[in-house]
């Protein structure tokens, strides 16, 4: 296939363009056009492509995603980042050379966006937005001396820690959520709207399809705070633990009383708590997966 490529080699282990062009070439792909991230990305849709690979972590998945998105060349991913969150959930895993041979056989699977709405802001996002400790934790993270530098090995413990040390200091905030027209007023410590089962320092919160149509909205009180710190620790000892939070789906979720939200790795303000929204855009590009869709059974929020 004529492949363009879009590649952050300060990703994770920070494989080379070499090696990455040596894995496509080898696997007999033809490369039309090599794109760094941040470089100007619309020239990846400049050239005859067949196929848009997006080689690097969640960062650089979800803007080839953004960009690909309502184009008919579909999206295929090398994750070579740290938490890998979205290559994990569409069941792409194994060697850069495993990965490439594994397109021949894989199903264009539809992938969803979410579009979120309001404090100034449009942006589209792959993994998730919310409020609470998401956010929390990725300024704690941010603030760490020499955050961005640490070895590839300690990035997500270190980066668990931080969220651990963000639970400790997060004092509940009082906000309503309205889930496709029915609302709820608590105080939470947690509201995500996930398109992807994990965020973050590969925290996977609830099972997540990016294929469904449907965002899983996973809320948490002060009720959870023990659940969440035990779920944070087994993390940090390397334990594979599951967050036994419940979820609803949504096509449309809106938030009112946050005023600092996450969309994907972004951090913005929200003055005075003004209500945010988020809607779901299904189908909004495809990407090569390995696992075959599931056609699940209509779910409404309680």
């Amino acid at each position: 296939m004529k492949v363009a490529l879009f590649y952050n080699e300060a990703a994770g282990d920070g494989v080379t363009l070499g090696e990455l062009r040596a894995t496509l070439t080898s696997g007999g792909h033809q490369l039309v056009r090599i794109v760094d991230r941040h470089a100007d990305l619309g020239r990846l849709l400049d050239a005859e492509a067949e196929l848009v690979v997006a080689a690097g972590g969640d960062g650089t998945v979800s803007e080839a995603a953004r960009l690909v998105a309502g184009h008919e060349v579909p999206l295929a991913l090398l994750p070579i980042g740290t938490a890998n969150n979205i290559a994990l959930g569409l069941g792409i895993r194994g060697t850069l050379a495993d990965i490439v041979e594994s397109w021949a056989s894989a199903t264009r699977r539809p992938l969803d966006l979410g579009r979120v709405r309001g404090a100034g802001v449009e942006l589209r996002f792959l993994e998730a937005a919310g409020g609470g400790l998401i956010p929390a934790g990725i300024a704690a993270h941010e603030a760490q001396p020499g955050a961005e530098q640490a070895p590839v090995g300690q990035k997500l413990p270190e980066a668990i820690r931080a969220y651990r040390d963000a639970l400790g200091a997060l004092k509940p905030r009082r906000c309503t959520v309205t889930l496709d027209g029915t609302s709820m007023t608590d105080d939470f410590l947690l509201v995500e709207a996930l398109n992807t089962r994990a965020v973050g320092p590969h925290l996977e919160l609830a099972e997540a399809d990016p294929s469904d149509g449907r965002f899983s909205v996973v809320v948490a009180t002060e009720a959870d705070r023990g659940e969440i710190d035990e779920y944070l620790r087994a993390l940090d000892a390397g334990d594979s633990v599951r967050l036994p939070l419940a979820s609803m789906l949504a096509r449309d979720v809106e938030v009112r009383g946050w005023e600092r939200l996450h969309i994907d790795d972004r951090l913005i303000s929200v003055p005075g708590g003004a209500p945010v929204s988020a809607h779901i855009e299904p189908a909004a590009l495809h990407v090569l997966s390995p696992i075959p869709v599931e056609v699940k059974p209509e779910t409404r929020v309680p």
